[in-house]
């Protein structure tokens, strides 16, 4: 909804097709929310090398290193795909002919 509500907000103030590419960072934005969820991996847990297997609100330090490396790839991988989706989105809002 967010993009769609900057997209249409830059179309209406009649801006430049290139001012359109910032509907990439809602869409950037969304699309973390979308794969942490659909993945259930929190990417900044994982990034910071942290678990919460436990009790609501208790955090624990992943213990074994290569957990963590494969925890903080995972973290980057959804990092990339989030930046990628964005930028994707964006090239077609400023590609739109509106």
């Amino acid at each position: 909804m967010a993009t769609f509500a900057v997209l249409a907000t830059v179309v209406g103030v009649g801006a430049p097709p290139m001012a359109r590419l910032i509907v990439a960072l809602p869409a950037a934005v969304s699309a973390a929310g979308y794969l942490q969820a659909w993945l259930r991996f929190c990417a900044a847990f994982g990034a910071r090398g942290l678990s919460n297997f436990g009790p609501l609100g208790t955090i624990d330090r992943v213990a074994e290193s290569t957990v963590r490396g494969r925890d903080r790839f995972r973290a980057f991988q959804i990092g990339v795909a989030s930046v990628g989706f964005g930028l994707a989105v964006g090239l077609v809002a400023v590609l739109l002919p509106l």
